[in-house]
């Protein structure tokens, strides 16, 4: 018997008025998850479409849809339709500009992963295979190297059976590589792994000059402070480099000098909970050193006490040029003062995170808070345990002279009053967000995150007195 194809997963529509003609497109309703949706398998039918709709409208809806929900399973479906919908789908290559296959409703499937770039992903830029675990070995690199010539991204992140051999074949079939995510990919240090010494030699000597984007985060790593010199020495036009939760045998050495001189363009640069400490570096380096003038965003956060800490002279190392900042995340960090945060040169930075920094239980951290107003979108105060200053820093933030653009304010744990939240709430319109858990402080009842319609709300009970002073409290 012929083997029966699904149906398409979206029905469409031309809806005629007196001067015009319009396609809608709705998704059907799926009767059962885990449908494997890299395989095209129906045959398109003629029918009304292909005679009413023009190729370049077509092109552009499709277009619409795929930044939206992306191309795959969309663009398969949408072939099933006609043979003129076939042809656009087939024929514009801008649509498999950006394929996501992360999804974890797509079967994870190697076989079909290879036919996918045979048949359709010949002009693809930017591949998606995050989270594809154990299914994507050497034979789905091989094809993607071989069938995906024009590729300039491509996210392994949490490939685990991808190894130092794949990175190799992808630089050398693939020129035109700027931006790789090599997150979670390595559990244990190991000389295949593709986060290796080797495997980075590799790399930064095939696309070091175009490399923009490089995501290490999440691993296991030997030889890494040799990595890191070689990253310094080798990729003048690295943008983003992402160092976060990575372990290393030795710990890291972060040669900051060397990064400002061989990575001027730097803008994000992600340290969080990993064992790093800042190289050292003589007085003449430090003080020639041109710093990160791009630099945008820092997080340099830790989850405990036992792990090496940035402090002041290592944040002004880090951060003397870089006026353009916009965020900084210093949570748990336990040598960052008051002082050093002022002294940043930056002075519109739009995201905080302060959460069980030493510099948020000062009594004088309301400074840092005068500072920023103007900007912040996003603060995080969480466990600042110091009644007064935490008291005194929202309230600087909500009587700030020229008001301010909050939007999210973190407070849980913190020692926060329920006068200072009345303050906040009435000065600040633009307030989306507001977490008062675990507060100790407060009232019984209102200890929660408000967030959209809820914090309409709880604004409007804090109006009419809904909290009074008799509340009671716990």
């Amino acid at each position: 018997a012929p083997k029966k194809h699904r149906k398409s997963h979206y029905k469409g529509a031309l809806v005629e008025g007196s001067n015009s003609l319009k396609l809608v497109i709705t998704k059907k309703k799926r009767k059962k998850k885990g449908e494997d949706v890299i395989k095209p398998e129906a045959t398109p039918s003629d029918g009304l479409w292909d005679s009413k709709i023009p190729t370049h409208i077509l092109r552009r809806i499709f277009e619409f849809v795929v930044h939206m929900e992306g191309a795959v399973p969309f663009l398969f479906r949408m072939a099933k339709v006609c043979p003129l919908w076939q042809a656009v789908v087939e024929t514009e290559r801008c649509l498999w500009d950006h394929v996501d296959l992360s999804w974890t409703t797509i079967q994870r499937s190697e076989p079909r992963l290879v036919r996918l770039c045979q048949d359709r992903l010949n002009h693809t830029k930017d591949l998606n295979l995050s989270g594809w675990g154990n299914s994507l070995t050497c034979r789905g690199i091989q094809a993607i190297a071989t069938h995906c010539p024009k590729l300039s991204a491509i996210n392994l992140s949490h490939c685990t059976k991808v190894f130092s051999d794949s990175i190799q074949i992808l630089v050398e079939k693939c020129p035109n590589l700027k931006s790789i995510d090599l997150s979670a990919v390595s559990r244990t240090p190991s000389m295949t792994s593709p986060v290796c010494l080797s495997s980075m030699k590799t790399l930064v000597s095939k696309c070091g000059d175009q490399l923009t984007h490089l995501m290490m985060a999440e691993n296991k790593v030997s030889g890494m402070n040799s990595i890191l010199t070689l990253i310094a020495e080798n990729c003048p036009n690295l943008i983003n480099l992402d160092l976060s939760n990575v372990m290393s045998t030795t710990g890291l050495l972060f040669p900051i000098e060397k990064f400002q001189k061989g990575c001027p363009k730097l803008r994000v640069l992600l340290l969080a909970n990993s064992y790093v400490a800042m190289a050292p570096a003589s007085v003449v380096d430090q003080v020639q050193s041109p710093g990160f003038p791009d630099l945008e965003e820092l997080s340099i956060a830790v989850k405990g006490m036992s792990m090496r800490t940035i402090g002041d002279n290592d944040l002004e190392r880090l951060l003397k040029t870089s006026h353009k900042l916009r965020l900084l995340d210093a949570r748990g960090c336990p040598n960052i003062s008051v002082s050093g945060l002022v002294c940043i040169p930056a002075w519109d930075i739009q995201h905080l995170y302060l959460s069980n920094c030493a510099a948020a239980r000062t009594s004088d951290v309301e400074l840092v808070l005068r500072k920023w107003a103007h900007s912040l979108h996003v603060l995080d105060l969480s466990w600042a345990v110091n009644e007064d200053a935490t008291n005194q820093a929202i309230m600087a933030l909500a009587t700030a002279e020229n008001g301010t653009p909050i939007e999210v304010v973190e407070l849980c744990g913190s020692a926060i009053s329920f006068e200072t939240i009345k303050v906040l709430l009435s000065n600040c319109p633009t307030l989306k967000k507001l977490n008062l858990q675990s507060c100790r402080s407060l009232p019984r009842g209102m200890k929660r995150v408000y967030e959209g319609e809820e914090l309409q709300r709880f604004r409007e009970e804090v109006k009419e007195g809904r909290f009074g002073d008799d509340s009671s409290f716990q």
